[in-house]
């Protein structure tokens, strides 16, 4: 149960942290042309809501491990 709860908390910080970074990431030029593009930003919501449960499922987890 402990290993669990430690992936779930790691797994959240990773996912919001790779989340942000595929919302901010962009494409600043293709050749010779000024162009910005952000390839990544289709994914950060889906990223951003994953990391969310999974951290507050990992802190659930602890805390009622702890009731116990």
């Amino acid at each position: 149960m402990k290993q669990a709860v430690q992936v779930c908390i790691l797994l959240g910080m990773a996912l919001l942290v790779i989340g942000i970074y595929s919302h901010l990431y962009e494409t600043s030029s293709t050749g010779l042309l000024p162009y910005i593009d952000y390839p990544l930003r289709p994914y950060a919501m889906p990223l951003l809501i994953l990391g969310i449960i999974s951290l507050v499922s990992g802190i659930v987890l602890k805390l009622h491990g702890e009731a116990k």
